[in-house]
């Protein structure tokens, strides 16, 4: 299939097309947890460098149990689709929580909004790949897998930059995480429409 053919099978059939562009949207939010969580935390709530590292580190291991956790959910319901949705919700929830996150807040609520986010916004990933083999044609899940995985990475790579170039001009982090919710509607409603588009199919 050459260089791009994963890259071309993916955006071939509309519900791995979708599929991977809520990954986009995901991994923007996943990647603006993981990069400025540290810094929101030290100066708009007030923590201190080692107690925003501390979280910062049980973030990540809620994102790690996370896949776990959805992934046997998604395994013993035999629904990653809706797996991913109800976790893409979740997300929503925890994002929006946390744009109202300031030094007036308790450390263990805090806590609770980071650790949720950490759990779906980092959780998503074993269950999408699972998605994307299930919806590959057949003997085709490894190209499949590799042209969506350059729809994630491109979120990797453009979602903190745009973080940081919103913060540049709102000059608040709570604020600025507002964009990292939007960007999880809107990879909740590239899913709902790889639902439809598989449906139609």
């Amino acid at each position: 299939p050459g260089v791009l053919g994963g890259i071309a099978l993916v955006w071939a059939r509309r519900e791995l097309r979708y599929l991977s562009l809520m990954a986009l949207c995901f991994a923007r939010v996943q990647l603006c947890l993981m990069t400025f969580a540290v810094t929101f935390l030290v100066r708009e709530a007030h923590y201190s460098l080692v107690e925003a590292g501390v979280l910062l580190s049980v973030v990540q291991f809620a994102g790690a149990a996370g896949r776990i956790v959805w992934g046997w959910i998604a395994d013993r319901l035999r629904a990653s689709r809706t797996t991913l949705l109800v976790l893409g919700a979740l997300m929503l929830l925890a994002t929006i929580a946390t744009t109202q996150i300031d030094e007036t807040w308790s450390a263990a609520a805090t806590a609770v909004v980071f650790v949720s986010m950490g759990a779906t916004a980092i959780g998503w990933n074993g269950v999408f790949l699972a998605e994307v083999a299930r919806l590959a044609p057949a003997g085709e899940a490894s190209t499949a897998t590799g042209g969506a995985l350059f729809f994630t990475f491109g979120g990797v790579l453009i979602g903190p930059s745009l973080f940081a170039a919103l913060y540049s001009r709102l000059h608040r982090y709570a604020a600025t995480f507002a964009v990292a919710a939007a960007l999880a509607a809107v990879g909740m409603a590239f899913l709902s429409r790889a639902g439809k588009s598989e449906e139609s199919r």
